[in-house]
């Protein structure tokens, strides 16, 4: 078999990627010897100045799975040339040292650096106890460098496959925890693209609006919109996400499957492409919409119920202040001094309640406005508060 069917052989044995590392090596190392005509091939992993074998032949020292320090080995000046070294006398050439000559008694070596990364990994080597007689030939160097080269390609493959294995898991247990979080979750979870598809829905949906996730998948969000005006509030919400802002909304009608309405509070985020470094991103990047939603119906139906007890409760009080009130002063008109003083002090207290009940109006009517920070003068603000403490409290200093 000439050089080229032993290099065909060569490339036919890494091309394999159903075959182990290890067995393609040991492949390619016996496949050498033969070519080669010598009695040892040995493939290295250099680190910490140290080197790990796997190896073929029968010389003691040379075994799969022996190591020996760097210092010591034929390989020290392989990894220090730009190309191969082929040596026919070991024991007349000085690129070999002579400890390493001491230690393994090689007579013929020839080997070439094994590149993965960019960096240095190791060897592949042939040799022979015995001297060779005939130069090494550019076939035989290239061959070696094809195992050099073929074998580091395989060695960065198997780190890359690796790499994805782990890089693969760690997204399925981040998946999983996702998933987990949201199958928890009391809020339903929906995804759309940016041009208002579905995407994803938790399966939680069936008990917010009747529908299975997959009845979703590819459908407009409109599809869950009882009227026009809260397609358009939604169309806001949507805008304002696809410009890189967090959306909220209280109390969005959504219309169920079976054309019940319900009321939700929602809570928006953007998607971003994640390639694209959190540091880097920009409203381009922004690849869909994830959206929180809750059941707010109870909710609504408890707070409208709290709005009518305060407002029959505001009536109720202030009507009977007022006639508490008004009977205050019509006594305070017609008691002495003493007693008018009484009168009056009822009267007050009459007063203040009254002007709680308006305080506590307002603060229902405005409990859902958003308060905007503005510089205040606040001199006016306590003028006032000491002056109605003053008279409130008039003997307090």
């Amino acid at each position: 078999m000439g050089p080229v069917a032993y290099r065909d052989q060569i490339y036919e044995i890494f091309a394999d990627p159903n075959t182990e590392f290890e067995t393609q090596i040991k492949q390619a190392l016996d496949l050498g010897t033969e070519y080669l005509n010598l009695s040892v091939g040995f493939f290295t992993r250099i680190t910490d100045g140290t080197q790990k074998l796997h190896a073929t032949g029968d010389h003691p020292l040379i075994q799969p799975g022996e190591s020996c320090p760097l210092d010591e080995a034929y390989c020290r000046r392989t990894i220090a040339i730009d190309s191969q070294l082929a040596i026919e006398d070991a024991h007349a050439s000085t690129e070999i040292p002579d400890t390493a000559i001491e230690t393994f008694g090689l007579g013929a070596y020839i080997g070439a650096k094994v590149i993965v990364g960019g960096e240095v990994y190791g060897t592949a080597c042939f040799a022979d106890t015995e001297p060779r007689e005939d130069p090494f030939v550019d076939a035989e160097r290239f061959f070696v460098e094809l195992i050099a080269r073929l074998g580091g390609q395989a060695i960065e493959r198997r780190s890359y496959e690796r790499e994805l294995a782990q890089h693969e898991e760690r997204l399925n247990e981040q998946e999983e925890i996702y998933r987990a979080v949201i199958e928890a979750n009391f809020d339903s979870i929906f995804r759309f693209d940016t041009d208002g598809m579905f995407t994803y829905a938790s399966e939680s949906v069936r008990d917010l609006l009747g529908y299975s996730p997959a009845e979703l998948i590819g459908q407009p969000v409109t599809i869950t919109h009882p009227d026009a005006q809260t397609s358009e509030r939604t169309l806001k919400h949507r805008s304002q996400i696809l410009s890189g802002e967090p959306a909220e909304a209280q109390d969005l009608p959504l219309k169920k499957k079976s054309g019940d309405i319900i009321y939700t509070d929602i809570r928006g985020v953007p998607i971003y492409d994640g390639s694209v470094p959190e540091s880097e991103r920009s409203e381009d990047d922004i690849v869909g919409i994830q959206i929180l939603i809750r059941d707010a119906t109870e909710r609504r139906q408890r707070e409208g119920l709290i709005s009518v007890i305060n407002r029959v409760l505001r009536h109720n009080v202030r009507n009977e202040m007022s006639v508490i009130r008004t009977w205050a002063e019509v006594l305070a008109e017609d008691m002495d001094a003493e007693q008018a003083t009484k009168a009056t002090a009822i009267r007050a207290a009459a007063t203040r309640l009254l002007d709680l009940t308006e305080s506590a109006q307002q603060i229902e009517q405005n409990r859902e406005i958003s308060p905007e920070l503005e510089l205040t003068d606040i001199i006016p603000l306590v003028n006032r508060i000491v002056t109605e403490c003053e008279t409130r409290y008039p003997d307090v200093s």
